[in-house]
């Protein structure tokens, strides 16, 4: 899994950068996003089998990140 920071600041800002990925870390399978958060590096990435302990609720995950992106396609937006 990899974020590109660089571009989402560019896109976002810092401000709002921060604020998305604080929520993608909230649903299952990402909540390894804030120690690795480092706006220095122009990217944070995880291999998959590192990311997650235990397995995680997969409809959980499914609607969380739907959202998730649906909110970030309307940052874009503005």
């Amino acid at each position: 899994i990899t974020i590109q920071l660089e571009i989402l600041k560019k896109v976002l800002g810092t401000d709002k950068t921060n604020e998305m990925l604080t929520k993608l870390s909230k649903i299952p399978g990402f909540q390894w996003i804030p120690e690795r958060m480092d706006f220095s590096k122009p990217f944070i990435w995880i291999y998959i089998k590192d990311a997650v302990t235990e397995e995680p609720d997969y409809n959980q995950t499914k609607e969380g990140l739907r959202k998730w992106i649906l909110e970030l396609n309307e940052a874009l937006k503005h």
